[in-house]
């Protein structure tokens, strides 16, 4: 698979690599002003400048009905549906095959999985280990250091 900044996406050659640190913390700044879990994921990429090509007012409508399990039924996460929203605007149909590109969300899914123990906002909440800000900024830095793994 080619990586990110080979010109498949987004990123490019000579881009310096997603601060980890500030995409948690820009996520929890956006989290704070209202915006939900994945709305928040959606702007920070928009911001840190990773999310390219795209028309970015359609992306945060698109973003908007996915917080809260999936428009509030606590289904998957809307901090994880963010994150796949964003892989698939950095990458979206650049990768030449469905399978790369399923392999690529699914890899991140498994890492958020590892880290959280379930992919489920009821389940997730059920736990209570951290709150949703808390696993939204999480989820942020996880993307930065996913993305700029396949960014080399």
């Amino acid at each position: 698979m080619m990586g990110l900044r080979g010109g498949t996406s987004g990123l490019k050659p000579g881009d310096p690599p997603l601060d980890v640190e500030q995409a948690g913390a820009l996520a929890g700044a956006l989290y704070d002003e209202g915006y939900d879990c994945a709305e928040a994921m959606v702007r920070v990429f928009v911001q840190l400048g990773a999310v390219r090509d795209i028309d970015v007012d359609t992306l945060y409508v698109v973003a908007s009905g996915f917080g809260n399990g999936v428009g509030g039924t606590q289904g998957d996460c809307g901090a994880l549906t963010g994150a796949i929203l964003v892989i698939n605007a950095v990458l979206g149909r650049r990768l030449p095959t469905t399978r790369q590109r399923y392999r690529l969300t699914a890899r991140f899914a498994q890492q958020f999985l590892k880290r959280f123990g379930s992919l489920n906002c009821r389940e997730l909440q059920r736990r209570g280990r951290e709150g949703c800000r808390e696993r939204t900024c999480e989820t942020a830095s996880l993307l930065a250091a996913f993305l700029n793994a396949y960014g080399d």
